[in-house]
């Protein structure tokens, strides 16, 4: 058994709201924010090798004020995405609804990347894969790592202001590793979905957790990795699990109250027109 030391999540100046800042914060920021320590526990999660290693899983919210103070993101925003343009914020994980991950600032170009420099890291804390797409808006990162990790960070010098653990069962059934790939933003809520088949709603100022909603029974072979897509007043999210034979489906659950409002399979039950 071995305690982790983990990945790290780092920030070059000029990317999604990194700004440069005074060069003494260009450091690995690894202290425990100033806020209130929820639970701290060990877990024992074995890897592919079937080596053991232990995560010590925790919630610490945050007390203070945090952000630049530009609100609540709206579905405007989701759908016209003006903050990419401004080249501040960075609010679905594919940049838009079009998911090409494309950036038209051009603050960056090929004349000018020879002059990146580094700005900070912070350790994941984790291992297994790091796939995430951070989302980046009022001056705060919300990242994602392997066995869902969600860490609230300023993008501009990598101060951890909130951090979430999420509790894992000990039986999971999941084919290709522990990834998550990130998280979602609307209003004033962050959401993340769990290894576990879970969802998640988030206060993205404090950490606090407003809702949790059952996917499904993950011990039949279900799980969810993928960033929830937001539209309007519904997170959809679908499941992994097909390397066990499962029935997948994507469903969307109620933004404020994390009420399933409906599922959609993607293949036919059995007596269905196309079933085989």
């Amino acid at each position: 058994m071995r305690k982790l030391t983990g990945f790290g999540v780092l920030c070059v100046s000029f990317i999604l709201g990194c700004s440069p800042t005074d060069q003494n914060s260009s450091v690995s920021n690894t202290a425990v924010p100033e806020s209130i320590e929820m639970s701290e526990n060990s877990e024992i999660f074995e890897n592919p090798t079937g080596e053991s290693f232990e995560i010590t899983t925790t919630h610490w919210l945050n007390e203070r004020p945090i952000g630049d103070g530009e609100g609540p993101v709206t579905d405007e925003m989701l759908l016209e995405h003006q903050s990419v343009a401004a080249g501040r914020n960075w609010i679905q994980f594919g940049g838009d609804y079009s998911n090409n991950r494309h950036s038209p600032i051009e603050q960056l170009s090929v004349a000018n990347i020879d002059e990146l420099e580094f700005e900070w890291s912070i350790p994941s804390g984790t291992l297994g894969q790091f796939s995430v797409s951070p989302i980046v808006y009022d001056g705060i990162m919300y990242v994602t790592t392997s066995y869902n990790r969600l860490m609230a960070v300023n993008a501009r010098t990598g101060q951890l202001y909130w951090r979430y653990d999420h509790q894992q069962p000990e039986d999971l059934r999941i084919c290709c590793g522990p990834a998550n790939r990130g998280a979602s933003i609307h209003g004033d809520k962050i959401f993340m979905a769990t290894l576990d088949a879970k969802i998640l709603a988030f206060d993205r100022m404090s950490g606090e957790i407003l809702w949790e909603s059952e996917i499904i029974d993950y011990s039949r072979g279900f799980s969810a990795t993928s960033a929830p897509l937001i539209v309007k007043n519904l997170a959809i999210i679908g499941v992994g699990g097909g390397e066990f034979g499962v029935r997948g489906f994507f469903d969307a659950y109620n933004i404020e109250t994390g009420e399933r409002e409906w599922r959609h399979y993607t293949v036919p039950a059995e007596g269905e027109p196309g079933y085989e």
